[in-house]
């Protein structure tokens, strides 16, 4: 968490010189992540922000790359950060039709990525949320109106998290699902595991090359 807070406050005047104008939404004490994420998609889709940065507590951030991601016109950009282990996994979903390309944005199109640090534009919301319109209900902590787009589900490859859920249905709508692969990332758990998933990525494809 203080990693977390560090990466906020430190990135906070580079966004606000970019022009952003910067809103936390904070969600603390739930048991149930899909349904935080909900209620925060809901607070965002009633609001006038352009932008949704979904941020985890556990993830951290150099201070150039708030700014950065906001950046990106794409609907749906994530970054990717390690998974919680020494063997520098990161939970990102390839497209299983076409070989990973960074392209000169450093964004790689993907099949899903983690919700830890994810952004969404406004019209991807509102898209989601009139398509999905059977998926509204009473969220009594806000005591408002949310949609449940961010929930587990099976999936022929196995289990899919809230964050996998949430990529599916944009892409059954034909949306895009982007991960910027330069960003680096840490994640904190006993420790901070620190990765750069394009760096790494990159190895992947020279390894299957020399194979």
């Amino acid at each position: 968490e203080l990693a977390c807070m560090y990466s906020i406050t430190s990135s906070m005047p580079a966004a606000i010189l970019a022009g952003w104008h910067v809103i936390m939404s904070c969600r603390y004490g739930d048991s149930i992540l899909p349904r935080a994420r909900c209620s925060i998609l809901g607070e965002f889709v009633r609001s006038d922000c352009d932008k949704l940065l979904m941020v985890d507590d556990d993830v951290s951030w150099k201070a150039e790359h708030l700014t950065r991601i906001l950046n990106h016109e794409e609907d749906m950009v994530g970054g990717a950060y390690p998974k919680k282990n020494d063997k520098m996994e990161y939970p990102v979903l390839l497209l299983a039709d076409q070989a990973p390309t960074i392209d000169k944005r450093g964004l790689v199109e993907v099949k899903g990525v983690p919700g830890g640090f994810l952004c969404i534009s406004k019209t991807c919301a509102e898209r989601m949320v009139e398509h999905y319109s059977d998926r509204i209900y009473w969220d009594t902590a806000s005591e408002k109106d949310c949609w449940a787009l961010w929930d587990f589900g099976f999936q022929p490859e196995g289990w899919h998290g809230e964050d996998y859920r949430f990529a599916d249905r944009w892409r059954l709508m034909g949306g895009k699902v982007y991960c910027d692969a330069e960003i680096p990332l840490g994640h904190t758990g006993r420790k901070t595991w620190e990765g750069h998933f394009g760096n790494w990525l990159r190895e992947q494809e020279k390894q299957k090359g020399a194979a």
